[in-house]
């Protein structure tokens, strides 16, 4: 080297590095190194970049993003977070399909003599025998250094938690009812709905979703700043089945409706792990689903959200697995212990490698696979949507789209796929009302199809599930179930004004008819209208089973009708948008003042309640029912004029806040700034700079 004169005759050429030979095509453009996690390597998650991988003989140009795009010309680069229309996983091709997708390779490389733009892949076929040994490689997140009595949790800890054989000891947690909750009557699909539902749905269907579930966890544990951890063996990433859960008898039969599912129908080995498990069985579910329902054959409270996720979490790992996150979330969340948020982190990645061979399955488990990954989506929205940071509405497209291709058909749906589509629909009435984006569905109609109050089929599932009680109010919305054909028309007009800046309601009679709608849904009693009762006010004894609370108000004892103030203060919030909104009324209207503070004095009585505990939060029997009022009172706190009202309507948004919602934050901030805008003679008009996203929730 010192002659300055290379040899290049006699150089032993350098050897290729193992790890580039798999490697994505963007971490080999950017010639770093790739982990090959599957569908998506760790760089691109963390850099946000589209991630796909080189087919067998392909080369990848090593040039900059910039100059490659303008090679590529018609087929531009997909923002990471949007939906991969069409594209599937490319870990699950049958060997024919390869030699075929090989044949249009080489074919689009001879047309193009550049990187190929991404290539729409054919459904996976069942039972396919080139599956990898490792189909679905997340790559596991670091543990930060604990103390030194602190356990590490690794990938292989947490796997040996799912589910055991041995059933576990039971928990310290007030579970009312049988050992294994209690059956309903048997609703059975027949073979012909069975064979509809498996002629409606495909691979493509599994895989959209699959997809959304993926960038839904990818951008939660990016959100965490945890960085790929390169150590981590591959006994971490060990393969359980679900044949390895042993669900209890009365979970065998899926047609058959469970109510009041005790903690110990989920078997999990490592009993300290209980916690995460108890912390979403007590706390979150009742996030989920503030309001119970009441069984009148055990005379006692269930939640009916909770036994559909833990009753379909007994046979599917990942959405147990998803469960378990969500446990270990909340509970750090309240004790800031950061051994907490580690488990959430390696069980969000543990979720999506339990993905992978669900992808693979055959035909016969098409259905049930769907309807588990719709429910896992819906979970971990609910989870993005009970945060500050509300970022959810990418990540349902899929569902979006599975659940309108099930109304279109008209088909006789099974019980899971109806209860998920009684939450998508009451999710998408919450943004579509409460968010200046809105929610999902933007035309009138997909809004016509999913947002309704159902068919006859449909309303005696969810009868029988628990979410519509006997005398038509839905726990799930929060008003009577007829209401969701209103909010419907509501959220059409809603969606006009967004979307037109010209549009002007006072053009169209449809909001004088939808208010009389809506009036006439205040004159709905289910135990009396006045929300804040006393005992006095019931003849007899008071009642158990309507959604019955107590409370201590100056050592004197209220009943709180839960039913009663949700439905009015829905009702009437709507009565107030359309006023604003359609009549153009200002907020000093005599009409907008009396609904306004109507709403308000359903929650005056948190100004002056005993019963609370050290944090100041009312011990209400339904400790999380506030949070059906959020959008109901965020309207009612926009049209505020009394200080008295002010203080009571930022108490509630604070109490709202510390048992659990993130948009009550958003929420107070908010109506803050209106009323200090008010008093300083500024406009009002929303801030079209607001970062923030709010849905009521």
């Amino acid at each position: 080297m010192s002659s300055g004169v290379l040899d290049l005759g006699t150089r032993v050429p350098q050897q290729k590095r193992v790890y580039s030979k798999g490697g994505c095509r963007e971490c080999k453009r950017r010639k770093i190194k790739c982990d090959e996690g599957k569908p998506y390597c760790w760089q691109c998650l963390r850099l946000r970049k589209e991630c796909s991988y080189p087919e067998v003989g392909e080369k990848v140009l090593r040039v900059s993003k910039k100059k490659q795009q303008e090679q590529e010309g018609d087929h531009p680069h997909v923002p990471f977070g949007q939906h991969y229309v069409g594209q599937q996983f490319p870990h699950i091709i049958a060997p024919h399909q390869q030699q075929q997708q090989q044949q249009q390779q080489q074919q689009q490389q001879q047309q193009q003599l550049n990187h190929p733009p991404p290539v729409l892949l054919p459904p996976p076929q069942p039972n396919s025998q080139s599956t990898p040994q490792s189909p679905y490689k997340e790559p596991e997140p670091p543990t930060k250094k604990l103390k030194s009595d602190d356990k590490q949790y690794s990938g292989a800890s947490i796997l040996s938690l799912l589910n055991d054989t041995k059933v576990s000891p039971n928990s310290d947690s007030s579970v009312s009812g049988k050992s294994n909750g209690h059956l309903t009557d048997n609703i059975t699909s027949t073979p012909s709905d069975e064979a509809a539902m498996l002629e409606l749905f495909s691979e493509q269907d599994l895989n959209v979703l699959a997809m959304d579930l993926n960038n839904m966890v990818s951008g939660l544990m990016y959100d965490m700043n945890y960085e790929n951890n390169q150590s981590n063996t591959e006994t971490d990433f060990e393969d359980v089945s679900t044949s390895s859960m042993e669900p209890s008898p009365i979970l065998s039969n899926p047609s058959q409706i469970v109510r009041n599912l005790p903690l110990t129908c989920i078997r999990v080995k490592r009993k300290k792990d209980l916690i995460y498990l108890e912390e979403f069985y007590n706390e979150f579910a009742n996030i989920i689903l503030p309001f119970s329902s009441y069984d009148e054959k055990t005379q006692c409270y269930f939640n009916p959200a909770r036994d559909m996720i833990l009753r379909n979490a007994a046979d599917t790992n990942y959405l147990l697995a998803a469960v378990l996150a969500i446990g270990a979330r909340c509970l750090f969340l309240r004790t800031k212990i950061q051994k907490h948020e580690e488990v959430y982190c390696v069980y969000l990645s543990r979720c999506l490698q339990l993905l992978g061979p669900a992808l693979s399955a055959d035909d016969r488990q098409l259905t049930t696979n769907i309807e588990s990954v719709l429910l896992t989506v819906l979970l971990l929205t609910t989870t993005n949507a009970s945060n500050p940071k509300q970022d959810w509405r990418p990540h349902l497209k899929g569902g979006k789209d599975l659940l309108l291709k099930n109304s279109i058909k008209k088909i006789k749906s099974s019980n899971v796929l109806i209860f998920c589509k009684s939450w998508f629909v009451t999710l998408e009435i919450l943004a579509g009302i409460s968010s200046k984006h809105g929610g999902t569905l933007q035309t009138d109609e997909e809004i016509d199809l999913l947002i309704n109050s159902g068919d006859e089929h449909e309303q005696f599932v969810l009868r029988e599930i628990g979410i519509i009680v006997e005398n038509g109010f839905n726990i799930m919305g929060g008003y009577h179930n007829d209401c969701y054909d209103h909010f419907r028309d509501l959220l059409k007009i809603l969606n006009r004004t967004r979307n037109n800046p010209g549009y002007n309601p006072q053009d169209s009679f449809e909001y004088m008819r939808l208010f009389s709608k809506f009036q006439m849904q205040t004159e709905i009693e289910f135990i009396n209208k006045k929300g804040l009762l006393t005992p006095e006010d019931f003849p007899g004894l008071v009642p158990n089973r309507s959604l019955i609370d107590s409370v201590t108000i100056n050592s004197k004892e209220f009943v709180i009708s839960w039913m009663d103030v949700s439905h009015q203060s829905y009702t009437m919030a709507s009565l107030i948008t359309l006023l604003c909104k359609c009549f153009q009324e200002p907020y000093t209207a005599p009409q907008i003042q009396l609904l306004t503070k109507s709403i308000v004095k359903f929650v005056s009585y948190l100004d002056n309640i005993s019963d609370i505990d050290r944090d100041g939060i009312p011990n209400h029997q339904m400790k999380s029912a506030l949070m059906m009022l959020q959008w109901p009172m965020f309207v009612a706190s926009n049209n505020l004029i009394d200080d008295d009202l002010k203080s009571i309507a930022s108490k509630f948004f604070q109490v709202s806040s510390q048992i659990g919602s993130g948009g009550a934050t958003i929420a107070l901030k908010r109506v803050s700034k209106i009323w200090l805008k008010r008093e300083n003679g500024l406009s009002t008009e929303e801030d079209e700079t607001e970062l923030e996203d709010l849905v009521a929730y």
